[in-house]
């Protein structure tokens, strides 16, 4: 079933039936790439709004699931292990298998196509096309393919981590918040994504990103 961008809001809240308490995560991802465009420094005279986030324990965070679920990826001309910090951090490149362990073969084919599209809307690769369309994109393979959502949102995991190009960065938010508005993640990566999106809440988190300078 494809996904017509153009007559949905781009943004909006996710509902999801279960777990009710984790029902905004798509509108704490719509605040956090808000947040960025309108290049809000961290302050402590700084006031949020309350989502119904459930605040994330350690046995949720991010990097214990990838430990559990993520393929070994090498680099390199002997082929050396890539760490699990090197996998969830932002990168320029391409990659050439799945982020996460799977056996269908389409989603291995897709995992290594969505990643180039995720990089186009954030900028970080050039696009034939514009924002919207490959938007559309991301959307529709999501939206269709099941065994792929978790995949993709590792994957904007990944990419709105350690990312120092701020209009990078707000893009892949944006991204999220768009993908959240149109399905969720499975139950088993529900909590692991809630609790990503809710460290990131924290404009603390990205007093290491380089933010654009005013012209004088």
């Amino acid at each position: 079933m494809a996904v017509n961008l153009r007559t949905r809001p781009v943004v909006t809240y996710l509902v999801l039936p279960s777990p009710p308490q984790s029902e905004d995560l798509g509108a704490c991802a719509q605040f956090e790439g808000s947040r960025q465009n309108r290049n809000m420094m961290p302050s402590n005279s700084c006031v949020f709004p309350t989502f119904n986030l459930r605040k994330p324990s350690s046995e949720t965070d991010i990097e214990n699931w990838a430990s559990k679920h993520f393929n070994k990826h090498t680099q390199g001309l002997f082929r050396r292990k890539v760490s699990i910090a090197n996998m969830l951090a932002w990168s320029s490149e391409s990659i050439k298998k799945p982020m996460i362990m799977t056996t269908d073969r389409n989603v291995k084919k897709e995992a290594c196509e969505i990643f180039k599209l995720i990089q186009m809307y954030m900028g970080d690769r050039r696009a034939k096309t514009d924002q919207l369309n490959v938007a559309l994109e991301i959307a529709t393979k999501g939206w269709s393919m099941q065994g792929l959502r978790d995949e993709l949102y590792i994957q904007l995991c990944r990419q709105t981590t350690e990312n120092f190009r701020y209009e990078s960065l707000a893009r892949g938010w944006e991204l999220m918040s768009i993908c959240l508005a149109f399905f969720p993640p499975t139950p088993k990566f529900h909590s692991y994504l809630e609790g990503y999106i809710y460290r990131h809440m924290d404009p603390v988190n990205d007093t290491k990103v380089h933010m654009p300078q005013n012209k004088t």
